[in-house]
């Protein structure tokens, strides 16, 4: 995985879609998705990794996935299930947010926001298909500290993070994603991650702009191996 290197310029056009707009945001994500697949498979696979693309389930309020309901009771972000590699997602509750929890729109109502989340949630795809989820898994079932298990779970979200700025910037060029966006994606992911009051598991917002920088400034999968990283890096 690591010997992978950088994601390849990829030509993926968003057009205009309306973040608030199930049909629109839909599409887009699908569009990008496949976006996602040009970009992912070939590097994977020129590794000898056995790669195939994550299924999708967007639904215009909530569902019903392999891995529980979506959005869960009182959040608004989108999740992978590693039983049947499908990314399940609420476009309302990713726009317009779901109970206390407020949406991506709330933050940024340009469509890149949501798709960068998308490419966070398709790198757990990778992680799956590449065993690094796997090993993850195990490590959780072993660790008997509560803290040693979000900082696991830490790890995992943040490399998700890190491949998701890596695919943000393969299509930077004809998405587009100007010098405004990527500045526009950099305070969005200062504004996501674990607030107070809330379960640390997914890496403070420095934590998560850091990650996401990292993946868009470095390109390289190995530049992504939170795993290796310091501690202060994956609070």
């Amino acid at each position: 995985m690591y010997r992978a290197g950088a994601l390849p310029r990829t030509n993926c056009r968003a057009g205009n879609a309306n973040i608030y707009s199930h049909s629109q945001l839909k599409a887009l994500i699908l569009k990008t998705g496949k976006c996602m697949d040009q970009a992912w498979g070939p590097i994977l696979n020129r590794q000898g990794i056995d790669w195939s693309p994550p299924g999708y389930a967007i639904a215009a309020k909530r569902g019903r996935g392999a891995c529980g309901d979506y959005p869960s009771a009182g959040n608004m972000v989108p999740y992978y299930c590693p039983r049947n590699n499908t990314i399940y997602a609420s476009t309302s509750a990713m726009a317009r947010g779901n109970g206390n929890s407020i949406g991506y729109g709330q933050i940024s109502s340009w469509h890149g926001a949501i798709i960068s989340m998308m490419a966070h949630e398709y790198g757990h795809h990778v992680q799956n298909i590449t065993g690094i989820l796997g090993s993850h898994w195990q490590k959780h079932l072993g660790s008997s500290s509560k803290s040693g298990r979000l900082a696991l779970s830490r790890k995992l979200e943040l490399q998700a993070t890190c491949f998701g700025g890596m695919f943000m910037r393969a299509v930077a060029s004809s998405y587009p994603v100007t010098s405004s966006g990527r500045g526009t994606l950099y305070a969005f992911y200062a504004r996501v991650g674990d607030f107070p009051g809330y379960p640390r598991d997914h890496g403070s917002p420095a934590n998560n702009n850091r990650w996401f920088r990292q993946g868009w400034e470095k390109n390289k999968a190995f530049q992504c191996n939170t795993w290796l990283a310091p501690a202060s890096t994956t609070s």
